[in-house]
């Protein structure tokens, strides 16, 4: 599982990340810099990219 957060993103967002981050033991964390919790909307792209290649990751 991928989770993704931004740096911009109010704190308690992270640390909710920090508490799926601690139960998932597969689970990989991403910091998105320069986002907050609309990254869908202000970097699509990046976050399209972000999570193709971590699906191509998975295939390997």
């Amino acid at each position: 599982m991928l989770l993704i957060g931004g740096d911009r993103s109010p704190r308690h967002l992270g640390e909710r990340l920090d508490a799926l981050e601690r139960v998932l033991p597969r689970a990989r964390r991403m910091l998105m810099h320069g986002q907050g919790h609309n990254a869908e909307r202000r970097a699509p792209g990046r976050l399209a990219a972000a999570i193709a290649g971590f699906m191509e990751e998975l295939d390997h």
